[in-house]
């Protein structure tokens, strides 16, 4: 195995047969090109920085924070940090191209623009035309290919202008998904999917139906009944899986059943372990055995 760089773009596992479709900005910014994607990332993790993944081939089926997704190429994802990514199948051929950032580095971009943002945070994978695939390959090429260029004094200021113009074109095709599915959604709808993004931010501190209802301005019984009606699953439900999603991310980086207790707010390991237990079918020990 090749040296990893710092702890938050340290997600790929990269061999030495793989070193040369690897590229680095040390520190700062890893790119990987023409590599398996599948084999790229672990099956089951936090994502640590900003990632953009261009899926040149294949298909993968995964979940980003329990939703299911589907990942056919041609097609564009971006993730965020504290998203939690799970690859549950793929094609045979799986082929792709990903850019993962430094968050301080990121930083750099000023990408502050707040409808970029609010478009690239309300949808995370879009498939592209023939035209958009051409214009995001061109992108990547770019930033591969100077990335290559050591000896360039300007390299970091040239690629923040690339990253720059990535986001901001990538931006636009996001930005016309969200106003598709704007269209096409009931706004009970969009209730159920603010409640969905509420309980996945707040779930580590607040369990209560409550907060949750006043956050969307409506009483409990109606948001519960909503949520209920619309996915089959209780308000309360959610917030439990939610719970356990975030308890099997920490168990998987290393941290003790306790210490996660503590991170979740439980008020002791043994309620955590018996909460633990009922949404997963196994001990925290047992999990982190098997993962």
């Amino acid at each position: 195995m090749v040296k990893k760089g710092k702890a938050s773009i340290s997600t790929l596992r990269i061999t030495d047969a793989l070193i040369g479709k690897v590229y680095h900005l040390e520190g700062a910014l890893t790119m990987t090109d023409g590599m398996d994607i599948t084999a790229t990332f672990p099956k089951f993790f936090r994502v640590p920085a900003p990632v953009a993944v261009l899926l040149d081939k294949g298909t993968i089926h995964g979940r980003i924070n329990l939703h299911d997704v589907y990942l056919q190429a041609p097609c564009l994802a971006i993730c965020h940090p504290s998203d939690i990514l799970e690859i549950i199948g793929h094609s045979d051929e799986v082929e792709g191209r990903s850019i993962l950032l430094d968050p301080a580095f990121g930083a750099q971009l000023n990408l502050n623009d707040f409808e970029l943002h609010q478009s690239i945070q309300a949808q995370s994978i879009i498939p592209l035309s023939e035209e958009a695939y051409t214009m995001e390959s061109r992108s990547f090429d770019m930033l591969r290919d100077t990335l290559k260029q050591k000896d360039n004094p300007y390299q970091k200021d040239a690629l923040i202008a690339l990253l720059r113009a990535f986001y901001f074109n990538s931006g636009y095709y996001f930005h016309q998904m969200q106003e598709q599915q704007q269209a096409s959604q009931t706004r009970d709808q969009q209730i159920v999917d603010q409640f969905m993004q509420l309980a996945h931010t707040h779930c580590r501190q607040e369990r209560r139906l409550e907060f949750y209802a006043s956050k969307l301005c409506l009483s409990c019984k109606y948001m519960t009944n909503l949520v209920s009606a619309r996915t089959g699953k209780s308000a309360g439900q959610w917030i439990h899986e939610y719970v356990a999603l975030e308890a099997k991310a920490l168990l998987s980086s290393g941290m003790s059943a306790a210490a996660v207790a503590d991170e979740l707010h439980f008020p002791d390991p043994s309620t955590f372990g018996k909460f633990f237990r009922r949404q997963t079918g196994m001990t925290p020990a047992e999990y982190r055995k098997n993962n």
